[in-house]
């Protein structure tokens, strides 16, 4: 059985007042301010994950350069002093 809004109480035209949609405004911004630290933190938390990760990446490069090259890592001075030149294929 469907109940229409003469039934339970509304009128036709009947909407929200001022201070209803004030007070929802209100408890959407106190949620949200709850909100942002959390979602600062996620994003703090997903740059650490970044940065570990690329440190992986390089790590990985390098022993796998090691491994290539009888276990010397590739020079820092000299002509080959740009060493992600050198381990671009990696």
């Amino acid at each position: 059985m469907r109940i229409t809004r003469q039934e339970a109480g509304w009128k036709a035209g009947a909407g929200f007042t001022l201070m209803e949609l004030l007070v929802v405004i209100a408890i959407i911004t106190i949620l949200a301010s709850l909100l942002f630290p959390a979602l600062a933190g996620a994003k703090r938390k997903a740059n650490q994950v970044k940065c570990l990760n690329g440190q992986r990446q390089v790590n990985l490069a390098l022993s796998m350069y090691a491994a290539d090259a009888d276990g010397q890592y590739p020079p820092r001075r000299g002509r080959t002093s740009a060493w992600f030149v050198v381990m671009a294929p990696y």
